[in-house]
């Protein structure tokens, strides 16, 4: 199977990606981060991963490195809280992800539960 991903560049990105979600009924998400323990000061989460349908993703730069390279700049904490509201806490959405408890941290870190 053939594999494709985006990047977000920006939020009007995250929101086509929310209606995507929306449309299809599926979030399948995944979050890396830069491999510091959680509830410390250094833990960062670095890129959010999302897909709707089978063979594609859209990668959300959150507090990636190299961010800069390729977004225009965008508040990842606001693209987690939006993610988060719409299509997390929608109950009419089914949420699949690789590692559910640790990501569930990650989210309710950032007001979203």
């Amino acid at each position: 199977m053939i594999s494709r991903y985006y990047i977000a560049k920006n939020l009007q990105d995250v929101d086509a990606l929310i209606q995507a979600c929306k449309s299809t009924g599926y979030c399948s998400f995944d979050y890396e981060t830069n491999a510091e323990p959680l509830y410390t000061n250094r833990f960062t989460p670095t890129l959010l991963s999302i897909t709707f349908q089978p063979g594609s993703s859209v990668c959300i730069p959150l507090d990636h490195f190299e961010r800069d390279k390729y977004t225009d700049g965008f508040s990842w904490k606001e693209a987690i809280k939006r993610i988060g509201r719409q299509v997390f806490q929608n109950s009419n959405i089914t949420k699949m992800a690789w590692n559910l408890k640790f990501d569930d941290q990650i989210n309710r870190l950032y007001g979203v539960s």
